[in-house]
Order: C-alpha cells, then sequence, then structure tokens
C-alpha cells in the first residue's frame, strides 16, 4: 500500500500545480492587451462597424470589469460613438442563485455623432447592424422557456 500512495501523492502534486500554472496563464493572458485585442476582434466580426477600446482593467477578487477609451467606427471608418470610461461590478455569490447580478454600471461621458443616411437610416444602426442578407428559409425556432438566469442590475450611474 505505501509503494502506491508516493506515486498517486505524486500525481496529484503535479496535477495540482498544472492547474494552477494553466489558471495563472490564462489570468494573465486575460489581463493583457493581446486578450483584449482578441475579444476586440471577435466582436468586430459579428458587427459590420468597428470597436476599438484603449485600456481595460479585470479584477476577479472584487469581479469587476473597467474599460477605457471606447469608441464605435462604421464600416466607413468614422467614429460614431464612444464612452471614456466604462465600469461594471458584479456579485460572484449571486450565481448560486442563477441570477447575474450587477452590483454597478457606470458610464462616463457618452457621446454620439448621429446622422441620417438615406440607404441605410441612422448611421449608428449601419455600424451595428449587418445589411440585410438573402433569407434563407428556417423552420420557426419555438419560444423557449426563457433564460436559464436572471439579470439584475442595482445601481447604473451616467456622468
Amino acid at each position: 500500500m505505501k509503494t502506491m500512495l508516493k506515486p498517486m501523492l505524486l500525481t496529484a502534486a503535479t496535477l495540482a500545480a498544472a492547474v494552477c500554472i494553466v489558471f495563472c496563464f490564462t489570468l494573465f493572458w486575460v489581463k493583457s492587451n493581446h486578450g483584449l485585442q482578441w475579444v476586440q476582434s471577435r466582436i468586430n466580426a459579428e458587427i459590420p462597424g468597428r470597436i476599438t477600446i484603449e485600456t481595460h482593467r479585470l479584477s476577479l477578487l472584487g469581479p469587476g470589469l473597467d474599460l477605457y477609451g471606447i469608441a464605435l467606427h462604421d464600416p466607413k471608418g468614422l467614429t460614431l460613438a464612444g464612452l471614456s470610461h466604462l465600469s461594471v461590478e458584479l456579485d460572484w455569490r449571486a450565481l448560486w442563485r442563477r441570477e447575474i447580478r450587477i452590483n454597478r454600471v457606470l458610464l462616463q461621458d457618452p457621446w454620439t455623432d448621429l446622422a441620417v443616411d438615406e440607404a441605410a437610416g441612422i448611421n449608428l444602426i449601419a455600424a451595428l447592424v449587418p445589411p440585410a442578407r438573402e433569407k434563407e428559409t428556417e423552420a420557426p425556432t419555438p419560444d423557449g422557456p426563457g433564460l436559464p438566469f436572471n439579470i439584475v442590475c442595482e445601481s447604473i450611474q451616467l456622468t
């Protein structure tokens, strides 16, 4: 029995160290500029326009996200809207109750430059909604019971 205990403890310690290293590396990558650019590229692939973020800060202990210098550009490259600072604070404990609880949202210095275009309507819509594609014949999806969680926002501050 003692001969098997030593290899099992060594294997368990190795796995624990590997999980810790992977977790630390993932956290470091998410907080890096490369992680921010990866997220931006995923968002920009889904919309016709482009979103840029100057800097960000992610906190896991008091879960929160701060984004600075957010700007939305249309497909032609014109800057349409933005914020100087977006801050979101979450509550981890509410996840056990199947809630996404947002403790605080701060929107600082929002601005927009709206114009009406004859072809697309409002220029802000043209940056977010793709042009109409050929409609495919799809069976309509039945309405489900809704989201599997509740979203609760306690405080929104616009300055």
